[in-house]
């Protein structure tokens, strides 16, 4: 076309085909991109739960009604026989009531939660979750302690639909893990073991773009803003507008805590918080989780005990992928003493 370049006029002209190649194009996005997007949800490419090749006809039936029915699970092989403590056993109970309809408070249930890793390269088969059993209500923060390797992470990761359990399943306000994870993710909130953060953007644009994947717009989304980065003292000073890059370690954790509770979610995970953080950090830190807890539930994992009875109302002990115990923070400091040390310490 020359030095003038192409104009909306010369489309039809012939001799430079570009009309038949915008049509082309225009074609080609409204086939391929609902292609990638089934592609996206039947394959586990990326993680995340993969759904089954027809989860589209389930749009065109009728909803179920939102009661809560237990699975019936089919156990076969050897027998195992778990002897639980009182405490877990209660907890077991209670979660079975539940489910029986008998009370419905609680916003998260797990119902014998598992989850097996296949073993490779000669290694074992790894159980990060035995049949794990749980009811949180909302208002309250359930602690998880335990060693490395105990499980924890990979409770969180199936609650946050990150990997699918081999067996059992969790209720988040009446809503499935295994078939409703699309509806729990406008619900719930995540703060990672690690602070998945971009160096070059400021603490508020971070807000911003989490606020917007909440479904926040306008005001609401600015005032959300505004809220999160007050309750995680990153507002006063500037430092809301300042690059992560230049942020503390503590100003990180804060401002993932913040990412975790922008959009009002009834359920937040909240993974070792602290971990690593000094002394005047982790205190601040704790303050922000504490005020967090009104109107929602909230799952933190952790290793210190000292943290447990700061912010959690009950404690569950995690080893090899069960609770051991389950209760108030300072009664199980008090009946497990100092051999619950020496336990997590040798792992």
């Amino acid at each position: 076309m020359g030095t003038s370049g192409i104009s909306w006029a010369s489309l039809n002209d012939k001799e430079n085909g570009m009309k038949e190649v915008l049509i082309i194009m225009t074609m080609e996005w409204f086939v391929l991109l609902p292609v990638a997007y089934y592609i996206d949800q039947v394959t586990p490419l990326g993680g995340g739960v993969r759904k089954s090749p027809h989860f589209f006809l389930s749009l065109f039936r009728k909803k179920p009604s939102s009661s809560i029915q237990r699975p019936i699970l089919q156990r076969g092989g050897s027998k195992v026989v778990q002897m639980d403590k009182p405490d877990v056993t209660r907890e077991k109970e209670l979660v079975g009531q539940l489910l029986s309809g008998l009370k419905s408070s609680q916003t998260i249930i797990c119902d014998n939660l598992k989850k097996v890793y296949p073993g490779r390269d000669g290694n074992p088969v790894k159980l990060a979750v035995q049949g794990l059993s749980l009811a949180v209500l909302r208002g309250e923060c359930f602690g998880m302690l335990g060693p490395n390797g105990a499980g924890k992470t990979s409770f969180i990761n199936m609650m946050i639909g990150l990997i699918r359990p081999t067996s059992g399943t969790a209720y988040i306000q009446r809503l499935d893990i295994q078939t409703d994870m699309d509806e729990i993710y406008t619900k719930m909130g995540v703060c990672p073991q690690h602070d998945l953060l971009w160096e070059m953007l400021t603490g508020r644009e971070h807000l911003l773009f989490y606020g917007r994947l909440k479904n926040l717009k306008g005001d609401a989304l600015m005032q959300a803003v505004e809220a999160s980065l007050k309750s995680v003292n990153l507002f006063h000073g500037g430092v809301g507008d300042k690059q992560v890059r230049q942020y503390s370690g503590g100003m990180k954790r804060r401002l993932s805590v913040a990412i975790s509770l922008i959009g009002d979610p009834k359920v937040v995970y909240v993974d070792e918080p602290s971990t690593g953080l000094d002394p005047a950090s982790r205190k601040n830190l704790w303050e922000v989780v504490k005020r967090a807890k009104q109107g929602r539930a909230i799952i933190l994992t952790t290793h210190s005990m000292e943290e447990a009875e700061v912010l959690c109302d009950r404690l569950g002990i995690f080893v090899d992928g069960s609770l051991q115990c389950i209760g108030n923070p300072k009664e199980e400091t008090m009946s497990q003493g100092q051999g619950l040390t020496e336990e997590i310490q040798k792992f």
